[in-house]
């Protein structure tokens, strides 16, 4: 299984946009959102989860088929599983994400950090601004990260948090491989970026706290997180 080692072994073929096209797939997938509504600020504020995201991935296209076509896929999605842990502190939020790919060597870790502006109220939403980093992890010819910085609001209602945002989102990828003919290195590489939005919601229960959401960057990705928190 290709995935599974610690090299992905690129097609020499492989043409830059089918390439640019793998990376915005990968770096969907890495992207270190927390899954959690925006500014939750507080000494005590305190959440350990688990999340599951899909990326969706055309099993037929040219960037897969590159790759060797890993039989990783779950309903036409690429699956990321990763552990995040949540902290408040009293002028900012900020998070920690560690995962993988299930069936391969390949994972992530990241974090983001979110910076209220305007604090919730019983009539005001909270306002904030989320910044997240991650990089790809096990893949030794493949250095990629992906980053963004995110306008988010959201309002608590009851034991509902609905929230949305909109930023950017950039993606910083570099694969170096060997010419099986030539044996010559060869180098491809890809630095992108544009829109990305954001919806979500969470539902605080004594146990546990659920939260799904939605990112559209080229595509939509989904994500979903169960944990516990207060």
């Amino acid at each position: 299984m290709p995935l599974a080692a610690d090299e992905l072994p690129f097609d020499i073929s492989l043409a830059q946009e089918e390439y640019d096209e793998f990376v915005l797939r990968v770096g969907d997938a890495i992207f270190a959102s927390p899954v959690d509504a925006p500014g939750r600020t507080g000494l005590l504020s305190f959440d350990i989860g688990l999340v599951g995201t899909g990326v969706p991935v055309d099993e037929a296209a040219p960037y897969w088929q590159a790759v060797g076509a890993p039989d990783i896929l779950v309903e036409g999605h690429l699956p990321m599983v990763r552990g995040v842990i949540s902290k408040g502190f009293s002028l900012a939020s900020a998070s920690i994400s560690y995962g993988e790919i299930p069936d391969t060597g390949a994972g992530m870790i990241g974090g983001s950090l979110d910076i209220p502006i305007m604090s919730g109220g019983l009539v005001r939403p909270t306002i904030a601004v989320r910044g997240i980093y991650s990089e790809l992890t096990g893949v030794d010819n493949t250095d990629l990260r992906s980053w963004g910085a995110i306008a988010m609001i959201g309002k608590r209602f009851a034991i509902v948090t609905p929230w949305a945002g909109v930023g950017y989102r950039g993606i910083e990828a570099k694969s170096e491989f060997d010419d099986p003919v030539t044996g010559l290195p060869f180098v491809l590489e890809s630095d992108q970026g544009g829109t990305i939005v954001t919806v979500g919601a969470r539902l605080s229960l004594l146990f546990p706290v659920l939260a799904v959401e939605a990112i559209r960057t080229e595509d939509w990705t989904y994500s979903a997180r169960i944990g516990f928190g207060f």
